[in-house]
């Protein structure tokens, strides 16, 4: 990833914070001005969260999933030929640098270091396109672009990608799907390895989840109880529609995951008197969560990468 896009990604986000706390901070205006009781956990750490996102991408870095590709300044005097000219991704009414300077990271690199087959993947194809060909929905590298590297396929979206590539990602290695046929993967098989290799993931993914929980979010839908809550032991129980999709040498397997967590719970206590708690016990259940999963297996690293995409409170006791 070059660098660029690393450094726009986080401003994005860092806007995206910025954009949610304004959001609250007019809610809890609204509730005080109406002399609603409200939580004061209504924030959004925003150095947290910022950070929490520098952590993903370095530890993407360190299990060697991840390059970044600092630009070269030695780009300069080509980038501002290229603008004057109007060479691609130049145009007369784009101007800006940032894409001539991920394009040429990119096509330098995969040159320098003999990759074939590489995917561009990016929401502004026109800027990259031959435009003609894209009017017919076909996503070409422009003829300015080839002059730099014939090595990109280029594609908006993951999705895209996927369905273009279909059948070429689905021709596995014989060799790995019969490893993979030699190991009965049911339900216990997978729950297995979850517990034995993501559990501690689980917790942690599950605690951040809920911090910012308010009372009524876990414990009453029908009123607005205002507080927090507090996650105690998440007990992983059982998995349900397991999927399994071979990629080449590895595979992708996913499906729903169903835990109870012990939650304890805390009201705000807006008519206290001076020197008692901002928050009094409430009580505490048991909330069942269902949880979308994926991770990766592979003959040679055994489980990977093991992602949550959803998790859905689905009952109480």
């Amino acid at each position: 990833m070059s660098s660029v896009v690393g450094s726009e990604l986080e401003r994005n986000y860092e806007k995206l914070l910025d954009e949610q706390n304004l959001k609250l901070s007019k809610i809890i205006e609204n509730a005080e001005h109406n002399q609603f009781s409200i939580s004061s956990r209504l924030e959004f750490n925003k150095e947290l969260s910022l950070n929490r996102l520098k952590q993903f991408y370095n530890t993407l870095q360190i299990e060697a999933r991840l390059t970044i590709l600092n630009y070269d300044n030695e780009f300069l005097p080509e980038i501002v030929r290229r603008s004057i000219h109007k060479i691609k991704p130049f145009s007369d009414s784009k101007t800006e640098l940032k894409d001539a300077i991920i394009w040429l990271t990119y096509s330098r690199y995969a040159e320098k270091n003999g990759l074939p087959n590489c995917v561009f993947l990016t929401a502004n194809v026109s800027d990259f396109c031959n435009i003609e060909l894209l009017k017919a929905d076909t996503y070409q590298i422009h003829n300015d672009l080839l002059l730099d590297s014939n090595k990109f396929k280029i594609y908006p979206s993951v999705k895209n990608l996927l369905q273009s590539e279909k059948k070429a990602l689905q021709l596995a290695d014989q060799r790995f799907r019969t490893w993979l046929s030699d190991q009965n993967i049911n339900n216990e098989y997978v729950l297995d390895i979850i517990k034995n290799n993501f559990d501690d993931y689980i917790n942690k993914t599950i605690r951040q989840k809920f911090e910012n929980y308010d009372l009524w979010q876990l414990f009453d839908e029908d009123h607005y109880l205002t507080g927090y809550v507090t996650i105690g032991s998440c007990d992983v129980l059982y998995v349900e529609d397991i999927h399994v999709d071979i990629f080449r040498d590895e595979c992708i397997i996913s499906g729903d995951l169903y835990i109870d967590i012990e939650v304890d719970g805390y009201q705000y206590n807006s008519v206290r008197d001076p020197g008692e708690d901002r928050h009094t016990y409430y009580g505490s259940q048991t909330s069942s969560l269902a949880v979308v999963f994926s991770f990766s297996l592979d003959k040679e690293k055994g489980p990977n990468n093991f992602e949550i995409n959803i998790i859905e409170v689905v009952g109480r006791d």
